[in-house]
């Protein structure tokens, strides 16, 4: 369905235009392919032609066009002198936060999340994030105040929808929202290399969830319910990535973060540990959803395996989740 000569066709400009992005200097032609590459991820977007699809590529439209105006309004502005060079930054840091589904403008994003596949979401989640941060990162100076702010708020609103929602989907783009806290958390040792390094490792993590997820039609908690038919063998893949994704040591996501907190250790312990507490909200829909996961994968078995399965699963919690829970 997806490799249909249209859908390859956008797939290939979207790349491309990317790649001009990060490859160029010139604020015109960075805004013009960034105005390519939403174009040629709108047809995709509409490529099944549903109701909820055409919902969510209008207000991904509407939500690029500000952002994209906002970008374009504030370099004409310092062309001309006729802008504060602090008011620039800010107005342009507030464009490329809106095209991140960043907070303050994060309200579109798990609403296209929500309304689009699981591929599209994959894509949504991952490549269409390369220019907005790669900019902010290479072009743009702000105070460790509101970088520290901005992740702060990030994982704060990640994990507190988060755990509010059931739509699979929403979790996910809540989870997005809280990683991306922790990628702009880079930007206070402005160190380019632990960036690549993170969100290549992010993208190596979400590409296999969301093809699970997609291929076991995965879509709310009523759908892990229905999980009983499947493999064990699957579920416990799904809910390792699922852990992965938590930051539970011993997986991957563990050691990013900690590489992250090692890495910014030295600028401000205070705020480093208040991210570090409001970052354990996310824990709870992840182990939320590997709980029922594991727990469903059971429920044709026997009394006695419930019983048992119930009992060791007490025991780890206890005696597993705490101590990795005090390690974050």
């Amino acid at each position: 369905m997806y490799l249909s000569p249209v859908n390859m066709l956008m797939m290939l400009v979207l790349m491309l235009s990317s790649l001009m992005a990060i490859s160029s200097s010139n604020w015109f032609f960075i805004w013009f392919s960034m105005e390519l590459n939403m174009l040629s991820f709108i047809p995709i977007l509409l490529y099944n032609n549903k109701i909820m699809e055409i919902e969510a590529s209008i207000k991904y439209l509407i939500t690029q066009s500000i952002a994209s105006s906002m970008l374009l309004m504030s370099s004409m502005m310092l062309w001309n002198n006729t802008m504060n060079l602090m008011l620039f930054y800010y107005m342009l840091c507030m464009s490329l936060l809106m095209k991140l589904g960043s907070f303050p403008c994060y309200y579109w994003f798990p609403s296209v999340m929500a309304s689009i596949s699981w591929i599209n979401c994959m894509v949504l989640s991952t490549w269409q994030k390369i220019i907005p941060i790669f900019i902010m990162f290479s072009m743009i100076n702000l105070e460790n105040k509101m970088i520290i702010m901005i992740c702060l708020l990030n994982l704060l609103i990640g994990g507190i929808f988060g755990m509010k929602s059931s739509n699979m989907k929403i979790i996910m783009a809540y989870s997005s929202i809280s990683h991306l806290g922790w990628m702009l958390l880079i930007k206070l040792v402005n160190m380019v290399s632990l960036l690549y390094f993170y969100f290549l490792s992010y993208i190596m993590m979400i590409l296999p969830l969301f093809n699970m997820f997609n291929k076991l039609k995965i879509n709310n908690f009523n759908s892990i319910s229905m999980m009983n038919k499947i493999n064990m063998t699957s579920i416990l893949m799904l809910s390792l990535m699922i852990l992965s994704m938590a930051g539970l040591p011993p997986f991957t996501g563990f050691f990013l973060k900690l590489i992250v907190i090692y890495s910014v250790l030295k600028i401000n312990i205070t705020y480093l540990i208040l991210i570090i507490i409001v970052s354990i909200l996310s824990l709870y829909f992840y182990l939320n959803i590997s709980y029922n996961m594991l727990l469903n994968s059971y429920m044709n078995n026997n009394d006695m395996m419930k019983f048992k399965f119930n009992k060791v699963f007490s025991i780890l919690s206890i005696f597993l989740y705490t101590p990795m829970i005090m390690m974050l």
